[in-house]
């Protein structure tokens, strides 16, 4: 080896080093053109400011829906008392309390006397296991 190749081995060594890798590209054909890291780059910060976008859309559902139970849980509730204070009064104890809460909008409305014996037998079918 000559000198001047010597030397121009160098330089070429010194470029490399200063590009930030020694030895260039390990797999050149995996090489993205400056274009297509932009691209790439646009899609990604995109795709992130969509899936934030949902991530807040679902909170604000989820707020929603949160006041909604508890404005009806308040409807329920008052419709009880009005009907019959002394049976909401009975059915407020530990296991009764879940039942009027849980059982009176949705099987039976109207009847509190159908739901005051479901309430019972569900009662006594827990007491007595």
């Amino acid at each position: 080896m000559t000198k001047e190749e010597r030397k121009g081995k160098k330089i070429k060594k010194q470029a490399a080093n200063q590009a930030g890798n020694k030895r260039g590209p390990r797999r050149p054909w995996k090489q993205l053109s400056v274009e297509e890291m932009r691209i790439r780059r646009q899609k990604k910060i995109k795709w992130d400011r969509d899936y934030l976008a949902n991530i807040k859309e679902m909170c604000l559902e989820l707020e929603r829906m949160k006041k909604e139970c508890k404005k009806r849980e308040r409807e329920i509730l008052k419709g009880m008392t009005k009907q019959e204070p002394e049976l909401t009064a009975h059915f407020i104890r530990p296991c009764g309390y879940f039942m009027v809460r849980l059982h009176v909008p949705y099987f039976l409305p109207s009847s509190n006397h159908a739901t005051f014996l479901f309430g019972f037998y569900l009662i006594f079918f827990i007491y007595h296991f």
